[in-house]
Parts: C-alpha cells; structure tokens; sequence
C-alpha cells in the first residue's frame, strides 16, 4: 500500500508540474514579440486560410509561434477572420492581435 501512494504522490506532483510547464510556455508563446510600438501592415485575402495568417504573421514577427497561434484559434472556436488590409502592432500579443483581425469593421 505505500507503493501505491509513495506512486500516486510522484504522478501528482509530475502532473502538476507538467501542466504548470506547458501552461507557461503556451503564455509565453502567446505574448506580444516586441515591446516595439512599430506597425506591420498585414493583407488577409478572402480565401486565405488559418495556416496562411499564422505563417504571414510568424513570417513578420508579429507571433512567437504559427502552431501555438492556431491552437488558440481553435481552443477560443475561431475559425474566421476578416479580410482586408490591417496595421498590426508589434507590441500585441496573440489575443490581441486575433481580436482586433476578427473584430467587425464598421
């Protein structure tokens, strides 16, 4: 019986560790690039896809990571954004920068 429970301590605690690891990495992937308050101007064409946005983003450093970019995309059920011309901080974290490419321009 002390197996046992010497076991489920040692799972706990390298699950709890796990999760706090990933977590902080997900964070860190999703936070703004640059304190820079330089703007980049972004083209989404109609038909462009997810993978497309996040490897244009990825490809002018405004994201730290197209993979952890579309996973926030669906964790948040995302599967759109707006086309058109936007100007993008470098200072926007990934949040940010998805709620201002799916916010409605009127």
């Amino acid at each position: 019986m002390k197996r046992f429970r010497d076991f489920a301590v040692f799972l706990f605690f390298s699950l709890s560790f796990f999760i706090i690891i990933v977590g902080s990495l997900f964070n860190y992937y999703l936070s703004p690039v640059s304190n820079n308050i330089e703007e980049k101007e972004i083209q989404i064409k109609d038909g462009h896809n997810m993978d497309e946005v996040a490897t244009t983003l990825y490809a002018e450093k405004l994201i730290r990571n197209p993979k952890v970019f579309k996973i926030y995309l669906k964790i948040n059920s995302i599967d759109e954004l707006k086309t058109g011309s936007f100007m993008v901080k470098q200072n926007m974290s990934s949040p940010e920068i998805i709620k201002y490419l799916s916010a409605d321009k009127q």
